[in-house]
């Protein structure tokens, strides 16, 4: 079975905004119960991204 998801989280702010700092950790697991065949975080407008990567547990 194959699932695509697609999903919008979407910030609103009372006056222009010119420094914004958020997380997003929405990168589906990818292990023995499931195989993640891609995956894509799209931010607009252009911003810069920095990646963290959780340490493994198994």
């Amino acid at each position: 079975m194959r699932l695509a998801v697609h999903h919008t989280t979407t910030y609103f702010y009372a006056s222009a905004a010119w420094d914004s700092f958020n997380e997003v950790r929405l990168r589906p697991a990818d292990d023995y119960r499931q195989t993640l065949l891609s995956f894509d975080v799209t931010i607009t407008p252009r911003t810069q991204q920095g990646v963290f990567r959780m340490p493994s547990t198994a």
